[in-house]
């Protein structure tokens, strides 16, 4: 699952990754090596905890910050990949528009993004035991409306797919802003 969404990533060697909602690092450790020595892997994540995980079980092109998804602490185009896995289903519906419109500010033109996250059933039953297993996280309906917030920020959706409970939308930012 992780090796699929590494490859769905486009990750090169060499690339300046950010890893929205890194949490433990879990996926900054599997694109660290594409990316090799010459790349490097930021993470943010709100928990100080996780970062400080993070920070200990990481090869050195990682690093690792405290912040929000909305609110990223980065300038304009600063990275050539963007990706956020499992994070997506934790941010509050009324703050994921803005979540996309941030990745979207700092990876640079041409550059491009990963969103994975929870895929949900759509069985009212297995909703519903979602709904329990993942305490107040919302995870129905959230490809859906995430696929439509990618393509209202600017993005263009290269690929979206599946993988083992998982979804993801691979977009690029385009090189130049459509004349309006």
């Amino acid at each position: 699952m992780w090796d699929r969404l590494v490859a769905a990533s486009g990750a090169r060697d060499g690339e300046k990754v950010l890893d929205v909602g890194c949490g433990t690092g879990y996926f900054a450790r599997r694109i660290s090596p594409v990316v090799g020595p010459a790349g490097a892997v930021t993470g943010i994540d709100p928990s100080k905890a996780a970062l400080d995980y993070a920070a200990a079980h990481t090869p050195p092109n990682c690093t690792f910050q405290a912040g929000h998804a909305e609110e990223l602490p980065f300038a304009d185009h600063s990275f050539d990949l963007v990706v956020s896995s499992l994070t997506f289903h934790h941010i509050p519906n009324e703050h994921r528009a803005n979540a996309v419109r941030e990745m979207f500010r700092v990876v640079r033109p041409g550059g491009r993004m990963l969103i994975a996250d929870i895929r949900s059933p759509r069985v009212p039953l297995l909703e519903w035991l979602t709904s329990v297993a993942h305490g107040d996280a919302d995870v129905h309906n959230v490809f859906d409306r995430l696929k439509a917030m990618t393509v209202n920020t600017g993005f263009t959706i290269t690929e979206t797919g599946n993988a083992t409970r998982l979804y993801y939308i691979a977009a690029e930012r385009p090189r130049r802003q459509p004349s309006k």
